[in-house]
């Protein structure tokens, strides 16, 4: 949670027995504090000891971005048709920082490829709170 915002280990301890004090004297129930303990015993652990932890989880690929802005384009009417593809390139690229090439070639996908159903699917999940209606186009997409 506190990894995320790039704080220092040091740091997120502070924070998280800040949030520990005050949730004991709110009377929080013990589980909760209890959570935050170990969260706490945990970061103080050296490093080789830190349990191993997905590094870029709820991260996208750089595929999965891709197709997150091909859908969140088209929802305001921009697409290939009426768009240079080079132009995507240089939005996408300057707005994840990705290779360029590599956004060219991830640019072309099919959607009846299995990597790219699965990759819609993922997105179509993480974004269904925020933008319903372009999640359930993502959906009726993957559809067998």
């Amino acid at each position: 949670m506190l990894g995320q915002h790039n704080f220092s280990t040091q740091k997120q301890v502070e924070l998280l027995q800040i949030l520990n004090y005050a949730l004991y004297k709110k009377q929080y129930p013990q589980d909760t504090c209890g959570i935050i303990d170990r969260k706490i015993q945990i970061l103080q652990q050296p490093t080789e000891e830190k349990p191993a932890t997905k590094q870029k989880e709820n991260t996208f690929t750089t595929s999965q971005q891709i197709l997150f802005l091909h859908y969140l384009l088209n929802e305001i009417g921009i697409n290939f048709g009426n768009s240079d593809k080079s132009q995507w390139i240089r939005l996408i690229h300057s707005f994840t920082a990705k290779n360029a090439q590599d956004i060219k070639e991830k640019l072309n996908f099919n959607f009846d490829d299995k990597k790219t159903k699965r990759d819609l699917r993922l997105v179509a999940e993480h974004i269904q709170e925020l933008i319903p209606q372009i999640a359930i186009k993502i959906k009726n997409d993957t559809k067998e």
